[in-house]
């Protein structure tokens, strides 16, 4: 993410290489205990499974929720746009910029008009992360964020076969 995606290109760790942090981030947590929080991206996909309201998979969520309940962690990008998951996370899904609207006056509308959309990609890569697979363990946010470009590339490729 970020300047590593400019100066890295293709650099990003593979299955194995996740699998291999995953234990070591274990090992780490049992060592260290409560002295040191080890966060890693990864998830087993069994987790996943068990889970899906944890990744915004499940059919149903309180009307009235607010939005630190519907998605967490949100972004503020450089520009100032906020947007769901992960930095890079296409603009389609973005509840708009911080620097022209108060987030709180975002989040509403953003829960009105795109929540659902957000939601409607997350079941699809959910339905990916549980297919049988050799290893077992993912990156939902680089996933995620992945599939909502290729969502965003999606739509911009119909706009145009319009304009044809």
């Amino acid at each position: 993410m970020g300047r590593a995606s400019q100066v890295l290109i293709g650099s990003h760790p593979d299955e194995i290489e996740s699998a291999y942090a995953y234990l070591e981030a274990e090992r780490l947590r049992q060592m260290y205990g409560d002295k040191l929080f080890v966060q890693l991206d990864i998830f087993h996909r069994e987790l996943v499974k068990q889970h899906p309201s944890r990744f915004y998979a499940d059919d149903i969520w309180p009307e009235d929720a607010q939005l630190a309940e519907l998605v967490t962690p949100l972004v503020v990008e450089a520009d100032g746009t906020v947007v769901p998951l992960g930095y890079g996370f296409a603009r389609q899904f973005a509840l708009g910029s911080i620097t022209e609207t108060r987030l709180k006056d975002l989040a509403p509308q953003w829960i009105g008009s795109r929540y659902s959309d957000f939601r409607n990609l997350c079941r699809g890569v959910y339905a990916e992360a549980c297919a049988p697979s050799e290893l077992p363990f993912l990156n939902w946010y680089e996933l995620v964020g992945a599939r909502s470009a290729d969502s965003a590339n999606n739509v911009r490729a119909a706009g145009l076969d319009q304009l044809s």
